[in-house]
């Protein structure tokens, strides 16, 4: 993901700081944003529903598999 914004902005100076968990105990308001998004809920507990596709071709076939996803988990596939 760093990669890829690096890559978009290029041509604006990129000001990066990589922040380690000692950083952030030290200012309230980044710790409890940390603790919050480390959680297992927010992650992957609270993804928003969605579809989507993945598609192979083959000498032999075409394969489509098409899936949908609720809270983290294929619900229907």
């Amino acid at each position: 993901m760093e990669q890829s914004f690096a890559k978009k902005w290029e041509s604006l100076p990129l000001n990066k700081v990589v922040l380690k968990e000692d950083n952030l105990r030290q200012i309230p308001e980044l710790m409890k944003l940390y603790e919050s998004y480390s959680k297992w809920e927010w992650r992957f507990g609270e993804t928003p529903a969605f579809t989507n596709g993945l598609e192979h071709k083959f000498a032999w076939a075409l394969v489509d598999v098409q899936f949908e996803v609720k809270k983290g988990v294929i619900s229907k596939g």
